[in-house]
């Protein structure tokens, strides 16, 4: 059971991922933006992130930069979930670090295989 973090402004989208996340054995946080996503890292650190990349008061991937300059959060696995899915977005999103991208929609088995994906990865790393 890995602990995830997820961030996302639109409620029903994110109980409907923390639902799967939970369903494959996940203990699952849920926030409403960027800047309450940081704060729940530093309260209690996850496992691996799922940001979505829009969202109110501070984006995903504003959210995402802040934790790749941190030392103690540089190496946390973080997935983007995002509505924009242009070449440039995702080269955005790879060169501020995320280590998964899953463009909306998605397929909630896809959701969660490539999360357990990322975070044996980032067990392998340790």
């Amino acid at each position: 059971m890995a602990r995830i973090l997820v961030a996302d402004d639109d409620e029903l989208m994110a109980c409907l991922i923390g639902a799967h996340l939970e369903a494959a054995g996940h203990a699952v946080t849920v926030v409403g933006d960027g800047r309450a996503a940081l704060d729940q890292v530093e309260a209690d650190r996850p496992d691996a992130i799922i940001l979505d990349a829009v969202m109110p008061v501070l984006g995903g991937l504003e959210a995402l930069r802040h934790l790749r300059a941190k030392p103690g959060t540089a190496a946390l696995p973080v997935m983007m979930l995002t509505a924009r899915n242009s070449e440039e977005d995702r080269a955005d999103f790879a060169q501020a670090g995320a280590d998964e991208y899953l463009p909306k929609p998605f397929d909630a088995p896809e959701l969660v295989m490539r999360l357990e994906i990322m975070l044996r990865k980032a067990a392998r790393a340790l």
